[in-house]
């Protein structure tokens, strides 16, 4: 869990040429697209919940570097406390050596465009039904890298009669 959240941390923080805010833009704007080739009717949209969900390369090469920043700093944690056989020479080597590796990866990392496989967002919005009324419904969307939508579920309602249908084009 804690790689989990350095790494979306990572993402989110990253040199990339787009950054979060960007890409929330499009994936919004790719949504409300998608909605008017969709839906009869809908408005007063609202997005909640963005998350990115890093590449396999990108997730494997983070956690790759996050365990040498671990290791990093058990080296020296345990040089500190006493408990290393090692000289203060043989720390600094491998410190550095560490660094180099990690800097390496830093470098491959940015490199890697886009860094997510892909979006997901949650939409609420106002949708006609076919007896007349709009209802507040969530869509729970997933979208590539190009901002395709390429999944969606309706994962909540509210005011939703029984026996009520959205009303598609």
């Amino acid at each position: 869990m804690k790689y989990l959240f350095l790494l979306l941390l990572s993402i989110s923080l990253s040199t990339q040429a787009q950054d979060e805010a960007e890409i929330k833009s499009k994936a919004e704007k790719a949504i409300l697209s998608w909605a008017e080739k969709t839906f009869n009717h809908f408005e007063g949209s609202r997005f909640e919940n963005f998350h990115l969900s890093p590449s396999p390369e990108y997730y494997a090469m983070s956690v790759l570097r996050e365990e040498y920043v671990t290791f990093k700093e058990e080296i020296v944690y345990n040089f500190n406390e006493g408990t290393s056989d090692r000289t203060e020479e043989e720390v600094k080597e491998d410190t550095s050596s560490i660094n180099k590796k990690i800097e390496e990866l830093d470098q491959m990392l940015a490199m890697i465009d886009p860094p997510f496989d892909h979006i997901e967002y949650f939409w609420w919005s106002n949708i006609q039904t076919d007896n007349g009324l709009t209802v507040y419904y969530q869509h729970q969307i997933k979208l590539d890298p190009d901002y395709k939508v390429i999944s969606y579920r309706e994962s909540s309602a509210v005011g939703k009669p029984d026996n009520v249908e959205i009303i598609y084009k």
